[in-house]
């Protein structure tokens, strides 16, 4: 009896976040659409209008010149058109929502070399395969983790079993040590940190680092990230970014 009340308080209570989750997009588009229906560039526009996130982007791509960008969780298009006019790179991006992705379909079409995809990001990233040889430099952008359902354990063994140059940025992460960076957490053992992903990281031998910038000193939403690469010469080269700080990932004793 008490299995069958939980279970139905727990669908009861995924429901009522999947509902917020369309009104919420719902509003998003509404308000995007009557401020303009074209993506523009500005300080406050793509990752989150964090000035210190856009330095480390910048960080990374002087340090590994990408060929590619691929980013799971469109939403409107923000940070979709950032990856694309700074990188000047190809950048594929899904979105499993419908209203937000019509809006960044609408808003993104004037920019060349952007692939928009309605899917699961899983079966996006699982497509991506046969798209882009394992050598190619990427860049992944990970935040399509906004639902009841939580795939960045998934995301990263397909990215880890099948490129071998790449950089991983997930966004909403929480910054050890440094709580005025926000992040998110849907319950037990599904919070965005290292205490719930530590043995993730371990597993496919990632090693994690973190945005230097005092939360403080940060601008926009103060939204926490990890940056990942995998251990060897691609770390090595991240260690020596001044923006970024690393921190132990593999399982504690």
């Amino acid at each position: 009896m008490l299995e069958t009340w939980t279970s139905r308080i727990r669908r009861r209570l995924n429901r009522q976040r999947d509902l917020e989750i369309r009104l919420n997009a719902a509003e998003v588009a509404i308000a995007c659409l009557c401020e303009g229906d074209t993506y523009a560039a500005g300080e406050s526009v793509g990752l989150n209008g964090q000035r210190g996130r856009k330095e480390i982007f910048a960080d990374l791509a002087a340090a590994f010149a990408f060929e590619i960008a691929v980013e799971t969780g469109t939403w409107i298009g923000d940070t979709t058109g950032y990856l694309a006019t700074t990188l000047n790179v190809p950048v594929h991006s899904c979105e499993l929502h419908k209203i937000p992705h019509l809006v960044a379909k609408r808003r993104l079409s004037g920019i060349p070399r952007i692939r928009l995809e309605r899917n699961d990001s899983r079966t996006f990233l699982d497509g991506l395969r046969a798209v882009i040889p394992s050598a190619t430099r990427c860049l992944f952008y990970l935040d399509a983790h906004w639902h009841t359902d939580l795939p960045l354990a998934q995301e990263l063994k397909i990215i880890s079993e099948t490129w071998r140059n790449y950089v991983i940025v997930i966004d909403d992460f929480r910054v050890p040590g440094d709580d005025g960076y926000a992040y998110d957490a849907y319950g037990r053992g599904k919070s965005l940190s290292l205490e719930d992903f530590r043995s993730v990281f371990a597993r496919h031998d990632l090693v994690s680092f973190f945005p230097r910038l005092p939360s403080a000193q940060e601008t926009g939403y103060k939204r926490g990230c990890v940056v990942l690469a995998p251990a060897g010469a691609i770390a090595d080269r991240i260690r020596e970014l001044s923006t970024l700080v690393a921190k132990e990932t593999g399982p504690r004793s």
